[in-house]
């Protein structure tokens, strides 16, 4: 009798057991059907557009160009994503942001407002890439000033896009930022595909093509915006004011992670010119992801916001597992699969010309997996006004970069940047995952500034 209860009793457990197994893998595979996840899926596809025409941008230009060359296309990009980024944190993420609080009727004059600080932006930000090309160019490396001059057209045209582009993410209007994207990727690869035709490819070529046909296709963004902003009763100085307040720590972030990425030119300083085309090409390989990553992730930026606004706390620690779960198990997949296969993508991708780097591209994946866990606690720190918690995540990593990680590339040249990228991942994720749990903790439902 006791062995028949006991043989009951374990196979309740068993299938008890079973359906608890099966209910949280319904729970998981749900997340990947919820509306939010359908609409998010429409960004996938924006991002695929614009992270595919830049991917493709960079393969052609490292296969047709010298190495020499395609380093200082790397050099010159560095700038206009660290121009972007700037950008970014002081007027697109604030945008997000806010947006979500105000009335209908404040939204058109908010945006506006936010359009006017974006162009106050451009001129400043022109300005300071042509200080750098200009103290490069008294430095002695001509070529290389030559490249970051023309870039401040790519500059112009990529971050005026962008703006747009996030204009509409916190309308939740991503099918109109598709449509422009997509005209853009048409007028860029097009225009890349005759210079490769005609034989006159080059970096500064490429540079030239990819800011004119981003600023062209804002063109048809302005458009498509004509009725959702207004230039009356902006209230400039108040909005200016509140984006300094929650942006200004994230323009210090994209400062300091600009230095925490400078690992393109520490290659410069110690090795020249090929190794800094050699880490840029391998980089280039964990950016086929770039599409879920940035694209998911621009979504989950406005989704958190509407989320923490609708729902306070609760909604906002739910937005942030699910995002985690979601990237995570992509991001996970990816980089095993670029861990195996890299040789085998190198090769196709350029051709033999930068065969042999197989495990720098399986190193540089791992950030791929970091960033899928890290970036949704970064939305959620922002969301709650906890920017200067994020400050100082990106400083700590700024710091191991130009400690642990300028050593390691002095001592292992590309294998050393490569690692230092995972040094300088980790420990900013270990700031962002001990901020956001403390912070999680103390609010109350309520927005807070930093």
């Amino acid at each position: 009798m006791c062995l028949n209860h006991l043989w009951v009793g374990f196979t309740i457990n068993l299938f008890s057991g079973w359906d608890s197994v099966r209910n949280l893998f319904g729970k998981v595979v749900g997340l990947f059907f919820t509306t939010a996840a359908k609409q998010g899926y429409t960004a996938l596809i924006d991002q695929a557009v614009v992270s595919g025409t830049n991917f493709l941008t960079g393969v052609l230009v490292a296969r047709l160009c010298s190495k020499e060359e395609y380093g200082f296309y790397v050099l010159a990009f560095s700038l206009v994503f660290f121009a972007d980024g700037i950008r970014n944190s002081l007027v697109g993420s604030p945008m997000v942001v806010f947006f979500a609080r105000k009335s209908p009727e404040e939204q058109p004059s908010y945006i506006g407002a936010a359009t006017v600080i974006h162009l106050i932006f451009l001129v400043l930000s022109g300005t300071v890439v042509a200080a750098v090309g200009g103290a490069v160019r008294l430095a002695g490396d001509s070529q290389l000033a030559v490249t970051l001059l023309v870039s401040i057209i790519t500059v112009l045209g990529y971050s005026s896009r962008e703006h747009i582009r996030r204009v509409f993410y916190a309308k939740l209007s991503v099918g109109r930022a598709l449509s422009m994207n997509c005209v853009y990727s048409v007028l860029q690869l097009g225009a890349l595909a005759v210079f490769w035709y005609v034989g006159e490819l080059s970096a500064v070529g490429a540079l030239l093509i990819v800011g004119f046909t981003q600023a062209a296709s804002s063109v048809l963004g302005i458009v498509l915006l004509s009725r959702g902003n207004s230039f009356r009763k902006m209230h400039l100085r108040e909005v200016l004011s509140s984006h300094l307040r929650l942006g200004g720590w994230l323009v210090a972030v994209s400062l300091l992670y600009t230095l925490a990425e400078g690992y393109p030119w520490f290659l410069k300083l110690f090795q020249g010119n090929e190794p800094v085309a050699v880490f840029g090409a391998c980089r280039l390989v964990p950016n086929i992801i770039n599409p879920v990553m940035t694209g998911f992730g621009m979504f989950a930026d406005s989704w958190t916001s509407h989320s923490f606004s609708r729902e306070g706390k609760k909604g906002l620690k739910r937005v942030v597992i699910e995002v985690q779960i979601i990237l995570g198990l992509i991001a996970i997949l990816f980089a095993a699969g670029v861990s195996i296969f890299a040789r085998e993508i190198l090769e196709i991708m350029f051709a033999g010309k930068y065969s042999g780097y197989g495990l720098i591209v399986a190193i540089l994946s791992i950030p791929v997996v970091l960033r899928a866990v890290i970036s949704p606690m970064v939305a959620g720190l922002t969301v709650l006004g906890r920017t200067s918690k994020i400050f100082v995540a990106t400083l700590m990593s700024s710091i191991a970069t130009f400690t642990v990680g300028i050593i390691l590339v002095w001592k292992a040249g590309i294998l050393g940047a490569a690692l230092g990228v995972v040094v300088t991942g980790v420990i900013s994720g270990c700031f962002i995952l001990y901020f956001y749990k403390a912070s999680m903790r103390e609010v109350d439902g309520d927005v807070k500034t930093a």
